[in-house]
């Protein structure tokens, strides 16, 4: 018990103990505020992607969701003033004969912030055949931190869900069924 008693008081009276013991919550108190302040501040410059779909099947319904958003989403209810980014969507033509060059033709948009991302919609996301065809690839500077990527996917493959449910012609009852999600409860 002596020798702990003595290393403890030794550790204790050193200098990186003291600076430690001053410094921790300091920089705790700067990363709250900091969260503080990150959480205000939102980012409401309009964002302007681009769209290649190889399916042909996306572009009505996707900008039918979008301008739906636009008008009715981005907008505080109570103060009216904008909240959220508009996403400003283009479509662009595939080019089956050089989809590399359209690619980085795209890129190079992105890189020079002309573009906020793009999306690309392979020609078998409706019928799955293997892997080959059945993608959607979202570009951008920061893809893996993106909530217009994850937006964007939960819009096609909603709608995805939407065609092949109306091909099996199953009874609205069936479908709820089918798609029913139970939470689950945290017991303690």
């Amino acid at each position: 018990m002596t020798l702990f008693r003595r290393e403890y008081r030794a550790a204790v009276r050193t200098k990186s103990f003291i600076f430690g013991l001053i410094l921790v919550p300091i920089l705790m108190g700067g990363g709250f505020l900091a969260m503080i302040i990150m959480e205000t501040e939102q980012d409401t410059q309009d964002k302007k992607i681009v769209i290649v779909d190889h399916s042909g099947m996306m572009e009505d319904v996707i900008q039918q969701v979008v301008d739906q958003r636009n008008q009715h989403e981005i907008f505080d209810s109570e103060t009216g003033e904008k909240s959220m980014p508009a996403y400003l969507v283009e479509f662009v033509d595939p080019d089956p004969a050089d989809r590399l060059g359209q690619q980085l033709e795209l890129s190079n948009r992105v890189k020079s912030s002309d573009l906020h991302a793009f999306i690309e919609i392979g020609p078998d996301v409706y019928r799955p055949q293997g892997d080959s065809g059945a993608y959607i690839r979202y570009y951008s500077e920061h893809a893996f931190m993106d909530n217009i990527r994850y937006w964007f996917g939960n819009v096609i493959n909603e709608h995805l869900r939407q065609l092949r449910i109306s091909e099996l012609n199953l009874e609205q009852e069936e479908i709820n069924d089918l798609f029913r999600w139970i939470n689950i409860e945290g017991m303690g």
